[in-house]
């Protein structure tokens, strides 16, 4: 398991990525949204098939909502060029270097959840457009693991709503867990 020290430097730090012939973008809240509206088993869960693949792909390559909506109307074009064994690690390897995200309490409630049933991805957004001269769709296609560093920042500076788990923290939870507490 990584430290969050760890995930923080993964949330800038990236490599590029490519899939299926695309140059991914760095992987957003838009991305992760769109992904889960069409029941990508990447974020709903199951086996993915190789047209799933080439969907993310096209999703994941665009930079705006437009672009996304032009691409997907391609995502047929070319899947008899690409190998579903080939191209789901690239997958892989791009969300977890995107997605990474830290261990984190609210004090609302269960970590990483959001505000009185609001999903927590909505409560980003809400928090750094509260903070910040960020528009809607910069804030939607900012990478998902840099925009949730940047709004727990902005909480426990104004705040000291949210508190990022340390490996300390982890320890003790665990050791009370194993004590039945």
């Amino acid at each position: 398991m990584l430290k969050n020290s760890s995930i923080f430097l993964e949330a800038f730090l990236h490599v590029p990525h490519t899939l299926c012939g695309r140059k991914l973008k760095p992987f957003c809240l838009a991305h992760l949204l769109v992904l889960d509206h069409l029941e990508s088993p990447f974020i709903a869960g199951g086996s993915p098939k190789l047209q799933d693949v080439l969907i993310a792909a096209n999703v994941c390559s665009a930079g705006s909502f437009d672009a996304i909506q032009i691409n997907l109307g391609k995502w047929g074009l070319f899947d008899s060029f690409y190998s579903l064994t080939k191209e789901l690690p690239k997958f892989e390897a791009y969300y977890k270097d995107f997605a990474l995200l830290p261990d984190f309490i609210s004090k609302q409630g269960m970590a990483g959840s959001g505000v009185d049933g609001l999903p927590w991805s909505i409560c980003l957004v809400m928090r750094a457009l509260q903070n910040s001269s960020y528009t809607m769709e910069q804030l939607m296609f900012l990478p998902l693991a840099q925009l949730v560093w940047i709004t727990l920042g902005v909480n426990f500076i104004e705040s000291g709503e949210t508190i990022v788990e340390t490996d300390k923290d982890k320890a003790l939870l665990a050791q009370l867990k194993a004590l039945g507490i």
